[in-house]
C-alpha cells in the first residue's frame, strides 16, 4: 500500500467516529417523534449514549491491541459498528436504539485508539505529525 492511500485509510477511519455522530444530529426531531419520545432533551441520549460507549472502550482497545495485534482488534471494533448501525434501523424502541448506540460507540472506539497506534507503528516524529 503507497502512502496516499495508507493516509487515506487511516482519513476514513479517524471520520468514521465524527460520521457516527454528525448523522445523527439532524434527524434527532424525526427519530423521537418516530419513536415517541416527547422530551426534546431525552432526543439527544442518542448522542450521549455513543459517546459513552465510544469513551469507556477506548480505555481497552489499546492493551487489547498492544497484545493481539491491530488488525483483529480493529476488524472486530469495525464488524460491532457495521452490525450495530445495521440493526439500528430495526429498532421498536427508543431504550433499543439508545443500547445499539453505546454498542456502535464500543465499536467505533476501535478506529480511534488503533488509528493512532498503526500511524505511530509506520512513521515517527515529524512524519507522523504530517499524517
Amino acid at each position: 500500500m503507497g502512502r496516499a492511500e495508507f493516509i487515506a485509510m487511516m482519513a476514513f477511519l479517524m471520520a468514521l467516529n465524527a460520521l457516527a455522530i454528525d448523522i445523527m444530529l439532524p434527524g434527532l426531531q424525526e427519530i423521537g417523534a418516530a419513536l415517541n419520545v416527547e422530551n426534546e432533551n431525552h432526543r439527544q441520549y442518542v448522542v450521549s449514549a455513543y459517546l459513552i460507549g465510544f469513551g469507556f472502550a477506548q480505555l481497552f482497545y489499546g492493551p487489547i491491541a498492544d497484545r493481539f495485534g491491530r488488525r483483529l482488534p480493529m476488524i472486530f471494533g469495525l464488524a460491532v459498528y457495521v452490525v450495530s448501525s445495521l440493526a439500528v434501523v430495526f429498532v421498536p424502541s427508543f431504550e433499543s436504539l439508545l443500547l445499539l448506540r453505546f454498542i456502535q460507540g464500543i465499536g467505533s472506539a476501535a478506529t480511534r485508539v488503533i488509528t493512532v497506534s498503526i500511524v505511530r507503528d509506520v512513521f515517527g516524529g515529524r512524519q507522523m505529525a504530517e499524517v
